[in-house]
């Protein structure tokens, strides 16, 4: 390919040519001449020749000269500013025009060079606004769909096409309580529960349907195993090739809990019915029995009035009927209390009261059966609302359970104590009955409280005493603990509200002693 710069070489190498060429032209034409002359004289011949031959030589300078000049101005010049143009274009400047005015086919050239430049200049730059726009629009593409992702609470994560994680989004890591760095590389399946197995099972499901939804199964977290639920599809490009994975991931920590919460207040809510239900049949069941049981103490009774003292066979049969009917009534009453047909009678006293009285009743039978008391009651707690004969009654079931638990034992200490402490942010006062026999088993001391639950042999108890006293003290707004001692045995703590906090738990004016006890 001839270059502009080499084609003014030729030109010029050319001219130059043409005007050696026409002097010896013009010199061979002399000699001619001066051959068809030889009729005139020697010496005029010489000097015509070398006249002509000197004037040709200078003739043929002063054209190359001219002609040089001529192809110069109006053919190099204009090819060489063509030339810097079109390598100022090619540089990126697109602004730099040929400044050629003459008419011929070289200004045409350099005037359709011109125009060819604003063309191109005006695409260009029509081209880049474009471009321009795009990229900024693309920009806040990226950017608005960055923020989606990075925001969302669920976690999103891709992978390459060999399980490898390319991506994860902040709610991936607040998730698992990793970091991107310690996660971005490592193959997606370390993180499953099941781990490789776990992710042949994934993606043959994505295989064979290309995505699918809700899955549930467990990640494996930095501290902790967490449930969530998972949808996936399989990422592929322009033509179709597989390039990845993308995974969403759905934490169902909360749901689980709150689906456990509304399982416990259900099977509450059912235990709640059950046990309505089963006092209102008990209450029933008691007064159906009541009445043929009266008749039958009745009869008991004229017929050993009436026995001859005499007749010890017929008394000691008496007697043992009139005891069954004793332990009958016994039950009796106690289906009554469990089915709470008797009314409470709440006024404001001192815990210690009853705790006392319970203790008289059965101070002198834990001391003959060799028990330590160990009493630490205090004298300033404040007042209780509550029902002195009942609470009597749940103090005398616990430690007759304190008792029974601590027969045939080396060591038999019961505790009794008072004290202050707070129940759910009020002040609340504490009994705790503690003892020293072989204590609670786990897998059953959910179970102590229920209606009829018992651990002692057929005839040593019912198993309503601990339901009842449960009963009793959640009337009192309070409630029963459970736990067993570092040493062994068991403690019981009934905690029940004052009366200010209780009062201001239910909205209640604050009554004076002299109202309570009217």
């Amino acid at each position: 390919m001839i270059r502009f710069r080499d084609l003014r070489i030729r030109t010029k190498l050319a001219m130059t040519f043409i005007m050696v060429l026409l002097p010896l032209l013009a010199v061979q034409a002399i000699a001619l001449l001066s051959q068809s002359g030889l009729q005139q004289s020697h010496n005029s011949s010489l000097v015509h020749v070398e006249f002509y031959t000197g004037l040709s030589f200078m003739v043929s300078i002063v054209l190359a000269i001219t002609l040089t000049l001529a192809m110069n101005r109006f053919l190099a010049r204009p090819l060489e500013q063509i030339t810097r143009a079109a390598a100022r274009m090619a540089s990126g400047d697109l602004r730099y025009e040929v400044n050629v005015d003459t008419g011929d086919e070289i200004g045409e050239l350099a005037l359709a060079f011109n125009l060819m430049a604003r063309q191109i200049r005006d695409k260009t730059e029509n081209l880049e606004k474009l471009i321009g726009e795009r990229t900024e629009e693309l920009q806040v593409s990226r950017e608005k769909y960055r923020s989606l992702v990075e925001s969302t609470v669920d976690g999103i994560v891709t992978t390459d096409r060999h399980g490898r994680i390319t991506f994860v989004n902040r709610g991936f890591e607040e998730m698992l309580g990793l970091g991107r760095e310690e996660m971005l590389g490592n193959e997606i399946w370390r993180y499953y529960e099941g781990g490789m197995a776990r992710a042949r099972d994934i993606m043959s499901l994505l295989r064979e349907k290309g995505h699918f939804s809700y899955l549930e199964m467990e990640i494996i977290g930095k501290d902790r195993n967490i449930p969530i639920r998972t949808s996936a599809s399989i990422l592929r490009d322009a033509d179709g090739n597989e390039m990845g994975t993308l995974g969403h991931f759905s934490d169902l920590t909360a749901r689980k809990k709150l689906e456990a919460d509304l399982k416990a207040a259900q099977a509450k809510l059912v235990q709640t019915m059950k046990l309505r239900a089963l006092g209102d049949l008990v209450s029933g069941v008691a007064h159906e029995i009541n009445n043929p049981l009266m008749a039958s103490s009745t009869i008991i009774h004229l017929m050993q009035k009436k026995l001859d003292n005499n007749d010890n066979a017929e008394g000691r049969r008496l007697e043992v009927l009139s005891r069954c009917n004793q332990r009958i009534a016994r039950i009796v009453n106690h289906l009554r209390e469990f089915s709470r047909q008797e009314v409470m009678e709440l006024k404001e006293m001192d815990v210690n009261e009853p705790l006392r009285n319970a203790l008289l009743i059965t101070g002198q039978q834990l001391l003959n059966m060799q028990m330590e008391i160990l009493t630490d009651l205090s004298e300033e707690l404040p007042s209780i609302k509550g029902d002195p004969n009942h609470l009597e009654q749940v103090f005398l079931d616990i430690i007759g359970n304190a008792r029974d638990a601590m027969d045939g034992r080396e060591i038999r200490v019961l505790g009794i104590k008072s004290h202050l402490a707070q129940l759910q942010n009020r002040q609340a006062v504490v009994v705790a009955i503690s003892d020293t026999g072989p204590g609670i088993p786990a897998e059953i001391r959910d179970k102590i409280f229920e209606p009829f639950f018992t651990t002692k042999e057929v005839g040593k108890g019912t198993g309503l005493g601990l339901a009842i006293s449960y009963g009793i003290i959640e009337e009192h707004g309070g409630r029963i603990e459970v736990e067993d001692n570092e040493n062994g045995g068991a403690t019981f703590r009934i905690l029940l509200p004052t009366v200010m906090d209780r009062q201001q738990a239910h909205g209640e004016t604050p009554s004076t002693c002299n109202d309570a006890s009217s």
